[in-house]
């Protein structure tokens, strides 16, 4: 990269910046598998990379509004169904967007998802450029 930047390319230069690339797929899928979550309440642990583990509510079990339905087959590659849900790549967006489409879809009924995130004393504190403490 150095001598690049600098007009000077070689073989060698090549070589370690194809390396690079070819380490990074690998190690954003073990981090997003093993390293990635996300705790909504009440008190649930999601893996992003892992499967997601729910059900779809009775009434979007099946879809019937042309609009959600095509925005859904462009974001979720497996339609209906939360097989491959998990992100392999949290850093790839369509990735992303799979998994958040098939949360949305399974916890939009999930009543604990609209209380208040934090409390005015957490408020206060990132206000102040502090970190929010206690439960997040």
């Amino acid at each position: 990269m150095f001598l690049t930047l600098f007009g000077k390319n070689n073989i060698l230069n090549a070589a370690v910046e194809k390396l690079i690339l070819l380490a990074q797929q690998p190690l954003k899928r073990l981090m997003t598998l093993h390293l990635m979550t996300l705790t909504i309440p009440p008190g649930k642990s999601l893996r992003l990379g892992q499967d997601f583990q729910s059900v779809y509510p009775d009434m979007l079990t099946k879809l019937s509004i042309a609009g959600l339905i095509s925005l859904l087959e462009k974001k979720d590659t497996t339609p209906d169904s939360l097989l491959e849900s998990g992100a392999r790549d949290w850093a790839n967006l369509p990735d992303r967007m799979h998994f958040i489409a098939d949360f949305f879809r399974c916890c939009q009924q999930v009543k604990e998802l609209f209380d208040v995130p934090f409390t005015e004393t957490q408020v206060n504190n990132m206000k102040n450029g502090l970190p929010p403490g206690g439960e997040l």
